[in-house]
């Protein structure tokens, strides 16, 4: 048996996927600082405005690809880049560069995307500090179509079935499509275990291993690969009996979550006798099927920050409590704890619902979720009321989210 040539990153999901590696080469864009006459500056701005509508325009397309049974939290990692398109930092920071510098738009976004990542990459928080890869992915896409004109996808095939990506970066958008093109895994030479792309991955049940160095010129277009999304191993020049291993390994391990299945209806009882208890977390409607036929014995976390996004006024009493009777039916019974709004500082609410707010250095500590609420009870009270109607017709918990002292709760208390 022949010693297999291997790549070492991080696995980022718990399966093994065996295909045939096809590399995906996207060039790096080269930005350089061209001057615009003054009397071009403002058809240089609109320019910067048509390229930002562009990229939200094939994002959008790409939600409006997701099936409509797959779980509501994927379509959100899409949601998350056109609200960054819409925020004034990346739709409106350029365009004053624009008039500032006298630059081309190209120019301007570069500035605006290093100083908006010097910010992430000082913060503490590993998750938050990773949140610098979306911009890069957001920035990356207007660039390109400053540059080419139009949203280039010339080089994806039609079908990816069975293939395992090389790339050197994927987003949020690409990992979905690929998802649904049906490839069999991908590699990555960027990327960290808390990306967005990662996060999908795991969702989607991908095979997946990130931070592999130099993927892209070490392997070969269309030769066999082996990708250990546990172990967080890349395996090339794999003999015939090495490839069958895996494909074995990968077979008993379908067997086993067949098997896994058909104890669905069994109660989770530990070897001490201690009852263990299944809950989902849901947010739409759509997630509730999926939680009957995984047998939770409730919703441990039903979110309602979608009743305030995506438009034009807020949510008042009488439709957070057809949500939420809704979900209640679905449920026929189980309990749910109902989470109530959990928005601001890094996750902004948008027109009239919108708090202005300065920047705050922790996000997890700024004007968020309760403290938000209890700023503006005109958001708080009827969802309050609701959810207290709502536990008329069944087993109701209620959460209050990013609580940080006691005077918070007894506010909060207080209102209830």
């Amino acid at each position: 048996m022949s010693i297999a040539c291997t790549g070492i990153g991080i696995g980022v999901s718990r399966k093994i996927a065996v295909g045939e590696a096809h590399l995906l080469l996207r060039g790096q864009v080269e930005i350089i600082p061209l001057e615009v006459p003054p009397e071009l500056i403002e058809q240089e701005a609109e320019r910067f405005r048509q390229a930002v509508h562009a990229a939200a325009q094939h994002l959008r397309q790409v939600r409006d690809q997701i099936p409509a049974d797959t779980p509501s939290e994927i379509a959100a990692f899409i949601d998350t880049h056109l609200l960054m398109l819409e925020d004034s930092t990346i739709a409106e920071g350029p365009i004053d560069l624009i008039r500032e510098l006298h630059c081309c738009a190209e120019w301007a976004l570069q500035v605006r995307r290093d100083e908006l990542v010097r910010v992430f990459e000082e913060m503490e928080d590993p998750y938050l500090r990773t949140r610098k890869d979306d911009v890069d992915h957001v920035v990356h896409q207007i660039q390109k179509i400053l540059i080419s004109g139009h949203e280039d996808t010339s080089a994806e095939p039609a079908s990816l079935q069975g293939k395992v990506i090389l790339a050197q970066d994927l987003t949020p958008a690409d990992t979905i499509l690929m998802r649904h093109q049906g490839i069999a895994a991908f590699v990555t030479e960027f990327g960290s275990p808390m990306s967005h792309t990662a996060i999908l991955a795991r969702s989607l049940g991908i095979p997946a291993v990130v931070g592999v160095r130099q993927a892209t010129q070490c392997l070969r277009h269309g030769e066999p690969v082996v990708v250990d999304g546990e172990a967080g191993v890349v395996l090339a020049e794999v003999d015939h009996a090495q490839l069958e291993e895996f494909r074995r390994r990968i077979a008993a391990r379908e067997l086993q979550m067949r098997a896994l299945e058909s104890l669905a209806d069994q109660p989770a009882v530990s070897r001490d006798g201690a009852e263990i208890a299944l809950l989902a977390n849901i947010e739409l409607l759509e997630d509730i099927a999926e939680t009957r036929s995984a047998r939770a014995q409730g919703v441990g976390l039903y979110r309602t920050e979608f009743l305030y996004m995506n438009r034009d006024s807020a949510p008042d009493e009488e439709e957070h409590l057809r949500s939420y009777l809704e979900v209640l039916g679905g449920l026929e019974g189980i309990p749910i704890t109902i989470r109530t709004l959990d928005l601001g500082a890094d996750k902004p609410l948008a027109g009239p619902c919108a708090v202005t707010t300065a920047p705050a250095c922790n996000p997890a500590l700024g004007l968020r979720a309760i403290r938000l609420c209890l700023k503006e009870p005109r958001l708080f009270r009827p969802q309050l009321r609701a959810i207290l109607r709502a536990s008329a017709h069944g087993p109701v918990r209620l959460m209050l989210p990013m609580l940080s002292n006691l005077a918070e709760l007894r506010e909060a208390l207080a209102l209830i």
